[in-house]
Protein backbone atom coordinates (compact mmCIF):
# COMPACT_ATOMS: atom_id res chain seq x y z
CA UNK A 1 0.00 0.00 0.00
CA UNK A 2 2.85 2.38 0.78
CA UNK A 3 4.43 1.69 -2.59
CA UNK A 4 1.11 2.44 -4.27
CA UNK A 5 0.90 5.78 -2.53
CA UNK A 6 4.42 6.73 -3.57
CA UNK A 7 3.74 5.67 -7.16
CA UNK A 8 0.45 7.55 -7.17
CA UNK A 9 2.08 10.76 -5.93
CA UNK A 10 4.95 10.28 -8.33
CA UNK A 11 2.49 10.01 -11.25
CA UNK A 12 0.68 13.14 -10.10
CA UNK A 13 3.92 15.11 -9.86
CA UNK A 14 5.00 13.95 -13.31
CA UNK A 15 1.70 14.99 -14.87
CA UNK A 16 0.77 18.49 -16.01
CA UNK A 17 -2.15 18.44 -13.62
CA UNK A 18 0.19 18.08 -10.64
CA UNK A 19 2.37 20.97 -11.77
CA UNK A 20 -0.67 23.12 -12.42
CA UNK A 21 -1.89 22.48 -8.87
CA UNK A 22 1.55 23.28 -7.46
CA UNK A 23 1.72 26.48 -9.48
CA UNK A 24 -1.75 27.52 -8.28
CA UNK A 25 -0.82 26.79 -4.67
CA UNK A 26 2.42 28.72 -5.05
CA UNK A 27 0.59 31.62 -6.70
CA UNK A 28 -2.02 31.61 -3.92
CA UNK A 29 0.72 31.61 -1.28
CA UNK A 30 2.51 34.51 -2.98
CA UNK A 31 -0.72 36.50 -3.31
CA UNK A 32 -1.48 35.89 0.36
CA UNK A 33 1.98 37.17 1.38
CA UNK A 34 1.70 40.20 -0.91
CA UNK A 35 -1.71 41.01 0.57
CA UNK A 36 -0.33 40.73 4.11
CA UNK A 37 2.61 42.96 3.26
CA UNK A 38 0.25 45.44 1.62
CA UNK A 39 -1.86 45.59 4.79
CA UNK A 40 1.28 46.20 6.89
CA UNK A 41 2.40 48.98 4.57
CA UNK A 42 -1.06 50.54 4.59
CA UNK A 43 -1.06 50.55 8.40
CA UNK A 44 2.37 52.22 8.43
CA UNK A 45 1.26 54.82 5.88
CA UNK A 46 -1.87 55.65 7.88
CA UNK A 47 0.22 55.98 11.03
CA UNK A 48 2.70 58.28 9.27
CA UNK A 49 -0.15 60.33 7.85
CA UNK A 50 -1.73 60.81 11.26
CA UNK A 51 1.64 61.74 12.80
CA UNK A 52 2.37 64.23 10.03
CA UNK A 53 -1.12 65.68 10.30
CA UNK A 54 -0.59 66.34 14.02
CA UNK A 55 2.80 67.91 13.35
CA UNK A 56 1.33 70.08 10.59
CA UNK A 57 -1.43 71.25 12.93
CA UNK A 58 1.14 72.23 15.56
CA UNK A 59 3.16 74.12 12.93
CA UNK A 60 0.03 75.90 11.73
CA UNK A 61 -0.90 76.88 15.31
CA UNK A 62 2.59 78.26 15.92
CA UNK A 63 2.48 80.13 12.62
CA UNK A 64 -0.89 81.68 13.48
CA UNK A 65 0.45 82.78 16.89
CA UNK A 66 3.45 84.35 15.20
CA UNK A 67 1.22 86.04 12.64
CA UNK A 68 -0.97 87.49 15.39
CA UNK A 69 2.10 88.81 17.24
CA UNK A 70 3.43 90.29 13.98
CA UNK A 71 0.10 91.98 13.29
CA UNK A 72 0.06 93.47 16.80
CA UNK A 73 3.62 94.70 16.34
CA UNK A 74 2.76 96.26 12.99
CA UNK A 75 -0.25 98.01 14.55
CA UNK A 76 1.98 99.47 17.27
CA UNK A 77 4.49 100.54 14.64
CA UNK A 78 1.73 102.20 12.61
CA UNK A 79 0.49 104.10 15.69
CA UNK A 80 4.05 105.20 16.46
CA UNK A 81 4.48 106.41 12.89
CA UNK A 82 1.24 108.37 13.12
CA UNK A 83 2.53 110.00 16.31
CA UNK A 84 5.83 110.81 14.64
CA UNK A 85 3.97 112.25 11.65
CA UNK A 86 1.82 114.42 13.92
CA UNK A 87 4.93 115.64 15.75
CA UNK A 88 6.64 116.37 12.45
CA UNK A 89 3.65 118.36 11.18
CA UNK A 90 3.55 120.32 14.43
CA UNK A 91 7.25 120.99 14.16
CA UNK A 92 6.85 122.15 10.54
CA UNK A 93 4.10 124.57 11.60
CA UNK A 94 6.29 126.00 14.33
CA UNK A 95 9.20 126.40 11.91
CA UNK A 96 6.89 128.17 9.45
CA UNK A 97 5.73 130.55 12.21
CA UNK A 98 9.32 131.26 13.16
CA UNK A 99 10.21 131.88 9.52
CA UNK A 100 7.29 134.29 9.20
CA UNK A 101 8.41 136.28 12.26
CA UNK A 102 12.02 136.57 11.18
CA UNK A 103 12.58 139.20 8.51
Amino acid sequence: MEVLDVNFFNQILESQFGWAILCLLLGGFILKKVYQKNEQNETKIISLYETNEKKAQKREDKLMEHLERSNESQERTAKSLEGINDSLQSLEKRVEKIEEKTP
